[in-house]
């Protein structure tokens, strides 16, 4: 699973996305946010750890390598500047969900 924690990253997000969009109910989109804000949070800090143990992570997507693939490569300021933008989002994310409530109009 670990080999795994550069793509997962991206990937968490982009599955909730829609799945927020699907839902009818603002209340449990924002508990769907806030879950996948707070496993990004842990998977960057993950990665910043194994990064600062075992230097610089690669990812190729579709198993191609760098120069006919796509290389997905983490480095150690990578790493944090992840761990703060994912902190960023998930503290703001904690405060959201009464201004949520005021914006998103009841059906």
């Amino acid at each position: 699973m670990t080999g795994h924690l550069p793509i997962l990253q991206v990937v968490l997000p982009l599955i909730a996305a829609p799945l927020c969009l699907l839902m009818r109910h603002p209340n449990r989109c924002w508990w769907l946010a806030m879950a996948v804000s707070a496993a990004t949070l842990v998977t960057s800090s993950m990665l910043m750890a194994t990064v600062y143990a075992g230097g610089p992570l690669s990812y190729y997507l579709g198993s191609w390598p760098a120069p006919w693939g796509i290389e997905y490569r983490i480095d150690r300021l990578n790493s944090l500047v992840l761990l703060i933008v994912t902190a960023i989002s998930t503290v703001v994310l904690l405060f959201t969900r009464h201004s949520l409530e005021y914006e998103v109009k009841r059906n």
